[in-house]
């Protein structure tokens, strides 16, 4: 499991997996990238996934917090692949940001600041570039915001 560091919130991820022979289009990068995926909050399991689309999230993640976080405008990680909409989302309160995900494993009762949820996203975005640049030789910059 990449570590998860000493933070309000943190998305981990773990047994990585290309679930390709070779990649053929950026969809391949996009939906083949599959790990078992943890939403941390106080160091504790607030939901998993296995066979979850890291780089689908990473992306998805990044293009909100680059055009409508700032903005106030709720976020929902919504996957190709899945019917159900919102497996992951932050809605802002008035306040501050509420998680919510599919089937969490408690109510997260807490308000996140937007800092919070960029500086989780940045450290997810550093693991998972380093992660398949060493494990598959995949530069994945391009998706996660950053050359």
């Amino acid at each position: 499991m990449i570590p998860v560091e000493d933070t309000l919130i943190a998305f981990s991820f773990d047994n990585l997996e290309f679930e390709a022979d070779e990649i053929r289009s950026r969809w391949d990068v996009i939906l083949k990238m599959t790990a078992d995926f943890s939403v941390q909050i106080r160091g504790k399991c607030y939901s998993h996934w296995s066979y979850f689309n890291v780089i689908e999230f990473g992306g998805q993640l990044c293009s909100w917090l680059q055009s409508g976080a700032r903005k106030g405008r709720p976020f929902s990680y919504d996957s190709i692949e899945l019917e159900d909409p919102g497996i992951i989302g932050f809605t802002f309160v008035g306040t501050g940001w509420r998680i919510s995900a599919l089937e969490p494993k408690y109510e997260a009762d807490l308000e996140l600041s937007l800092e919070e949820i960029e500086a989780c996203a940045e450290s997810y975005f550093a693991n998972l570039k380093r992660a398949c640049l060493d494990r598959f030789h995949v530069d994945v910059s391009g998706f996660l915001g950053g050359g």
